[in-house]
């Protein structure tokens, strides 16, 4: 895919402008949508990932070079994943808002490489397990 194909206007270019970040899986506009929806979904899934890459600590994985890259890598398949999610059979999904949508589909797709809650939590319980070998053999 090429970049210009998404851009949005001539002001505006493919990633800027998204306005969906505020909506539920059932207001957003499914695959069949018109090229401007298609561009606002982007532009939406763009603004994500961006909060997404300043949080490297949580989403290491999040790593491009160019807009080329953000598209392919990132955004194409969030949007194929979301888009997928509108379909016949997730009826149960349609109140759920965009933005936990977005977290979560991120960890599908495995951007998120560290969870660092539960690396902390894991640490805990070896720590305490440790312990309590350490003084069954005492």
């Amino acid at each position: 895919m090429s970049i210009k194909k998404f851009r949005r206007s001539k002001n505006r270019d493919w990633w800027e402008g998204g306005t969906l970040h505020e909506s539920t899986l059932a207001s957003w506009p499914g695959p069949d949508c018109t090229d401007s929806q298609r561009g606002n979904k982007i532009a939406t899934i763009a603004d994500y990932i961006g909060l997404m890459v300043q949080m490297p600590e949580i989403y290491p994985a999040i790593v491009f070079q160019n807009p080329n890259e953000l598209l392919a890598l990132y955004v194409v398949p969030m949007l194929a994943g979301i888009d997928n999610l509108t379909g016949e059979g997730y009826d149960d999904l349609k109140p759920i808002a965009i933005e936990t949508i977005m977290f979560t589909m991120a960890a599908q797709l495995e951007f998120i490489k560290v969870n660092p809650v539960a690396e902390a939590v894991n640490e805990i319980k070896q720590e305490k397990l440790r312990s309590v070998l350490n003084e069954t053999k005492s």
